[in-house]
């Protein structure tokens, strides 16, 4: 430890003159007595030590003595080097996903991260400035700039968990604004690594990542869904299990009431799936796993299937058995076939396969399958040899893998900036999907016809997640499944949403964003009257994934890790010093007070 101000250390001389007020001897008064026996020792002392006096033990000279110590102390700063990273201004960014609810620490991963939040804020260096963002589906700034540790260490306390997957990329984007207007400022990043590096913006300043994670294991629904077929409705259900193998049981309850149960055997660190047949329409449809893992939360879900209203497709193009069969499967479906130049007018699908007509409609969402590709992206030659890789969380393609597809021929596409590749061969995109002037077109570089794809089990899963996808927002399913932390947008005579806790919410402004419960929603009417419903699920792959990231990806070239960028931090404290002295006058006055009140005499 050193001192900041040394040269206040010599003020402590003062107690050698204080010390010396308690030697002096007090001049008494000459009273005449009759005699000086009872005062002998008294009188032998003051013959013995005048003009001084014999230094008794004395309360008041200690507490008088500390007084001038501790306040000598306090105006020479007491400082020491403590092994710290932050050497200026900090903004510090709080996972609060899904994940972070993780018991594989104690009491959970948020609460670990929000204790090292405060050690942090307590180690600050004198006068550094402080923020704090949340990093949730829907990032905020919990507490702008401040030197107010005391301020940053409240609002972590109360930070609670939002649910969702995080979404760090605008959380950095907020974090960096904020550093821009503060003195050499650090990034920290607590979280537990369920994160993309790649797709985080360029930070120009330093970033520091501290993991707060355990090594536990999950297992969770990760996704499920309803879907119509010739023999009634299939449920689907994908259990990915992150940890060695195990045995859960799977229970499914329709309105509360089971319905079936089975006992599954999860492989280390795959995924598997459920179908269920003849589950009944209209009805809430739970999934439960048990027993319970490090992450609960995931250990539910929930799907609804109403029965749907009709929709109009027409099917234009290139003869396909194998398509038409597995379009007019699907219930609810009005199929029609065209091959003429001009296609009507008033479908809610057009699906066209090998060929386009010579206009195309101006409603309805499109289907492309091996066609030019007209006003709506660009053709550049042909594609052999195909090796398809694909984004299998995509609700296109749940539960299809198209890896096993082999694929004679197929048109390189040239995608415009509306457009999201979805599956590519080498980097050449041969599957896309987008919104384009208010409706959806989805492109497929190849025709079925030309690809084993007919052939495989997952086709009609494929053409049935196109259907269910490409389905006009007017006749979609009301009793859709949102990840949490997804707004929804509410029509007119919708007022009020009642969550799965039966907390009812008002709504005035036409969204709905309160969606962190997991659960059944309601949406109202003014009178109470049920309009529609939508369901909230915990599990995804990437928040489920608890045990994914013991390693972190660096974030910028200045990244660090919690065991690296350690370097000297002064700290200097001398507050508590002043207030303990502060204390310890008040506690002299109170023992004066008491010694020298003046007593009352009892009278018998």
């Amino acid at each position: 430890m050193a001192f900041a101000t040394p040269l206040a250390l010599a003020l402590l001389l003062l107690s050698l003159p204080l010390a010396v007020m308690y030697l002096l001897r007090p001049r008494p008064d000459r009273v005449v007595v009759s005699s000086n026996f009872l005062w002998r020792n008294i009188s032998q002392d003051l013959e013995a030590n005048a003009p001084w006096q014999k230094l008794r033990r004395n309360i008041f000279l200690l507490l008088q003595l500390l007084i001038l110590t501790l306040l000598v102390l306090a105006m020479a700063r007491p400082m020491w080097k403590t092994n710290a990273y932050i050497n200026g201004d900090v903004v510090l960014i709080l996972d609060t996903s899904t994940s972070m609810a993780a018991r594989d620490v104690n009491p959970h991963r948020l609460q670990a991260a929000i204790s090292r939040i405060e050690a942090l804020a307590k180690s600050l260096p004198e006068g550094s400035s402080a923020a704090l963002v949340t990093a949730g589906p829907q990032p905020s700034v919990v507490v702008g700039p401040t030197t107010d540790t005391g301020e940053i260490i409240r609002a972590a306390r109360n930070t609670s968990l939002a649910y969702g997957e995080n979404n760090l990329g605008d959380a950095f984007l907020l974090a960096k604004s904020i550093a821009s207007r503060m003195r050499n400022p650090t990034i920290v990043l607590f979280t537990d690594g369920a994160y993309n590096a790649q797709s985080l913006p360029d930070m120009p300043y330093p970033v520091r990542i501290e993991r707060v994670a355990g090594d536990g294991s999950n297992s969770g629904i990760v996704a499920m869904a309803t879907r119509h077929s010739s023999s009634g409705v299939q449920l689907w259900i994908s259990i990915a299990n992150y940890g060695p193998q195990r045995t859960v049981d799977v229970s499914i309850l329709v309105d509360g009431d089971l319905y079936d149960s089975r006992k599954i055997a999860l492989p280390s660190d795959r995924s598997m799936g459920i179908e269920i047949n003849d589950v009944p329409v209209g009805k809430v449809i739970e999934a439960r796993l048990s027993p319970g893992d490090d992450l609960p939360e995931d250990d539910r879900a929930w799907t609804l299937r109403d029965p749907l209203p009709p929709m109009k497709v027409l099917l234009y193009g290139r003869e396909s058995p194998f398509l038409q069969r597995a379009l007019s499967l699907y219930p609810n479906v009005d199929l029609y076939k065209s091959s003429s130049k001009e296609v009507p007018a008033g479908y809610d699908l057009y699906v066209f396969n090998g060929s386009l007509p010579d206009k195309l409609p101006l409603t309805g969402n499109l289907v492309l399958m091996g066609t030019p590709g007209k006003e709506l992206f660009g053709v550049a030659g042909q594609l052999d040899s195909l090796q398809i890789t694909a984004q299998e969380d995509h609700p296109l393609l749940r539960y299809v893998d198209l890896t096993t597809v082999s694929i004679a021929s197929a048109r390189r596409m040239l995608l415009p900036d509306w457009m999201t590749p979805l599956a590519y061969s080498g980097d050449v995109p041969v599957m896309a999907v987008g919104d384009n002037a208010g409706r959806r077109v989805l492109a497929l570089a190849f025709s079925p016809e030309d690809s084993d794809m007919p052939l495989q089990v997952s086709f009609p899963i494929l053409v049935s997640n196109i259907l269910d996808y490409m389905r006009p927002a007017n006749l979609s399913n009301l009793n859709q499944s949102l990840p949490q932390g997804a707004v929804v947008p509410l029509g007119q005579d919708e007022r009020s949403v009642r969550a799965p806790d039966g907390e009812l919410y008002p709504v005035s402004t036409g969204v709905f964003a309160d969606t962190y419960q997991p659960g059944v929603y309601e949406v109202l009417d003014k009178e109470g009257n049920v309009l529609r419903r939508f369901v909230v699920n915990a599990g995804s792959r990437v928040e489920s994934n608890i045990g994914a990231n013991a390693s972190l990806e660096p974030i910028g070239d200045s990244a660090a890790t919690s065991e690296q960028r350690v370097s000297a931090n002064t700290r200097v404290r001398w507050r508590p010093l002043a207030f303990i002295a502060l204390a310890v006058l008040f506690l002299e006055w109170a023992l004066y007070v008491s010694r020298h009140m003046p007593r009352r005499r009892r009278i018998a």
